[in-house]
């Protein structure tokens, strides 16, 4: 468990004769750290239990969890922490036994004005959160590269409980031959998928699942195309390029190459899948016994496909104008303006900077409807495509681990101690034990207890969504409270989620999502119109910021919040797979 006692001993030196080559000290299970609670307050410690049972109950489906996280959530013990930590601060200089505390918090006090001169990485490391992760690795006998770390988080979330067992059968592996063991494992991968390969071949529904994954690609083009678009002010930008035969590629040249050359093959193309697709439900027969209980999604779907054809009819309908006869430049100048219509209103339906349903919207409902159909009848496909994307990652990250292999390093115990002694939590588990032995120190002591316990929860709350979730550990003139969430999500997705209350402006949250290390959506929502106008009247700005990252926006969503707020259910945020300190 993450929440240890507040009492801590100090670390001792170690002395481990584990060799960095032993293949053991790279696919061992992990073990949790033990858990000892202190003398917490004791509806912090009711609420810390009964989200602990619920973790522990088998009907986990339920409601149950939900719940209590809500609880956990709300119990704001030290909702602003930054500024509690700056008057205990102002308290400390007045107690001369601890003002050497006074000095260490101020390390932790970074305004919000310097967070683009700070790493916001170790930042957050040194927030408290992170506490028993250092602690855990530094007793580990080697400090491992980042690739090889990756490739154990994949295989500690595959999804697939065969793979789960490989796994751990490999974690039992006493040879020490560390070659021998990435051997192993690449080869239980690709036995996996070739296995997961054949279900997804010889599936009554092979050709219902492909029409769902041209869909989905379908919608990755569009957004790309959408949003290389958007960087038209830049010089230099990708250019789209299709052929039946291969996959989609990008290559760079000058955005007035981009889009009026491929348009009329994309939307052949969807139509196409359109028409695919309705000549499929049309020759299946939704009346049969098995079938009947999905009509109603059938209906649905090809309703929706009627709209979706509709709105490329309508895409097509500049063109059609072309058709007048005339002498060779009036129709190469109404040719020109007939492209330039076309590409004005194709933009217009694949924008991913507006509020409303673009066409990338409905090819998605389309493919979710299809991935319903097939789940009912074929949950077997479902999962192997699930699986076969998780297996292409832990196949990329096993090539690049195990050439990683020389580089694991010995572990810096003074690197790591260092660390530790920088850290937040740790400091004031030192203030409170040194706090908790003068009566007259008792508010001093309350605070800090405060403070932990805040911490503390932020904690648990990760350890029990399978995310990372702390405070904004800068300090914020105007902000009343803050939550900052990370968290892994399937097919190498990546989300954060930031929720911020401001005393004059109200609540903002905050939800990023960002795929393939570049592709990143946005969705804020506001307590006040007031506040939203005033983000949207500086998006601009924003986006350029972001795309001088090198970003891409693939959505861009900005709202006012409703009544049931949309980011304050827990469901919202359980995106598939952990990410762990």
């Amino acid at each position: 468990m993450i929440i240890t006692n507040q009492n801590q001993t100090p670390l001792q030196p170690k002395d481990d004769k584990t060799t960095k080559d032993s293949p053991k000290s790279i696919f061992k299970t992990q073990n949790l750290p033990s858990v000892e609670t202190s003398d917490l307050d004791i509806k912090l410690s009711s609420l810390t239990n009964k989200l602990l049972d619920a973790l522990k109950s088998a009907n986990d489906q339920i409601s149950y969890k939900p719940q209590i996280l809500n609880q956990a959530k709300n119990a704001q013990i030290a909702p602003n922490l930054t500024k509690d930590l700056k008057e205990l601060v102002a308290t400390l200089k007045n107690e001369p036994s601890l003002a050497k505390f006074a000095t260490k918090f101020e390390e932790f006090l970074k305004p919000i004005e310097q967070i683009k001169n700070t790493n916001i990485a170790k930042t957050i490391q040194s927030s408290g959160i992170m506490l028993e992760a250092k602690i855990a690795s530094s007793l580990e006998p080697q400090t491992l590269p980042s690739s090889i770390k990756e490739l154990l988080s994949l295989m500690k979330n595959v999804s697939s409980k065969e793979l789960a067992k490989s796994f751990i059968a490999l974690a039992s592996d006493e040879s020490g031959d560390t070659a021998k063991n990435f051997n192993e494992l690449k080869q239980i991968l690709t036995n996996a998928k070739k296995l997961n390969n054949d279900i997804i071949n010889n599936s009554n529904f092979k050709d219902l699942s492909n029409l769902q994954n041209k869909f989905e690609n379908a919608v990755k083009f569009l957004d790309k195309m959408a949003n290389l678009n958007a960087q038209k002010s830049q010089p230099k930008a990708p250019n789209l390029t299709t052929n039946q035969n291969q996959p989609t590629k990008i290559s760079q040249t000058t955005q007035k190459e981009l889009l009026p050359k491929q348009i009329q093959t994309v939307i052949k193309t969807i139509e196409n899948l359109l028409q695919a697709t309705q000549n499929k439900l049309s020759n299946t027969n939704f009346e049969l016994p098995n079938l009947k209980a999905v009509k109603a999604i059938k209906n649905d779907l090809v309703s929706l496909l009627g709209e979706i054809k509709t709105q490329i009819a309508n895409l097509k309908e500049p063109l059609s104008q072309q058709a007048l006869q005339t002498n060779q430049n009036l129709q190469s100048l109404l040719e020109k303006s007939a492209q330039a219509a076309q590409t004005a209103e194709f933009i217009k339906n694949i924008s991913t900077d507006i509020n409303s349903s673009n066409l990338q919207d409905k090819l998605t409902l389309a493919a979710k409807k299809l991935s319903n159909i097939i789940n009912f009848f074929d949950k077997n496909t479902s999962d192997a495509k699930l699986n076969l994307a998780q297996i292409k990652h832990l196949l990329k990250a096993t090539t690049k681990a195990a050439n990683d292999i020389p580089n694991i390093a010995k572990t810096d115990e003074s690197a790591t101690m260092k660390s530790i002694e920088n850290d937040l939590k740790a400091t004031l588990l030192k203030l409170k034990d040194q706090a908790s032995t003068n009566p007259n120190q008792a508010s001093i002591n309350q605070t800090t207890s405060r403070l932990l316990n805040q911490i503390q929860m932020h904690q648990l709350i990760s350890y029990a969504q399978n995310s990372l979730q702390t405070y904004l550990p800068y300090t914020w003139d105007g902000l009343d409270s803050s939550s900052l969430a990370f968290k892994q999500g399937k097919k190498n997705k990546f989300y954060a989620r930031l929720e911020l209350n401001f005393i004059k402006f109200g609540s903002i949250s905050v939800i990023l999502g960002l795929s393939q290390s570049k592709y990143i959506d946005i969705s804020i929502a506001t307590q006040t119109n007031e506040f939203k106008d005033i983000i949207l009247n500086s998006s601009k700005e924003l986006k350029t910021s972001i795309t001088d990252l090198g970003l891409i926006i693939s959505s861009f969503s900005l709202i006012q919040k409703t009544k049931s707020e949309p980011y304050s259910d827990e469901k919202s945020f359980d995106l598939g797979f952990s990410i762990k300190a």
